[in-house]
């Protein structure tokens, strides 16, 4: 992707959509197109089909693994945010994506940015 830099964004779209396409088919290749299960007891998760209603006719059925599921998706972003806010390289790597001559002009290396992409 870094002959690309500084084209119109419909070629970086499409770069990117065919690259989606090559590493899923690599990947399948490589590890085989069987879907796998997840089993919950190994990864630590609650399990079981205990669910929680919420309202009067059961409005909403909440699963174990549906709020897990969310207190983990809250976490991650919630730490993705404290990353990209609080630390240097989270501060470079949105400075880059904004405009790269500006974090140039910054004194941002954008070989090292892109070697963390």
């Amino acid at each position: 992707m870094r002959p690309l830099v500084n084209q119109p964004e419909i070629i970086l779209l499409m770069a990117t959509i065919g690259m989606t396409y090559f590493l899923v088919g690599f990947g399948e290749f490589v590890f085989g197109g069987e879907p796998k299960s997840v089993i919950t007891e190994e990864l630590g998760l609650p399990t079981g089909s205990t669910a929680f209603e919420i309202g009067e006719r059961g409005l909403l059925i909440l699963q174990h693994i549906d709020i897990a599921a969310a207190v983990i998706a809250i976490v991650m972003v919630a730490a993705l945010g404290i990353f990209f806010n609080k630390t240097r390289i989270g501060r470079a790597l949105r400075a880059v994506a904004d405009d790269h001559q500006a974090a140039l002009s910054v004194g941002i290396s954008l070989n090292q940015i892109w070697a963390i992409m």
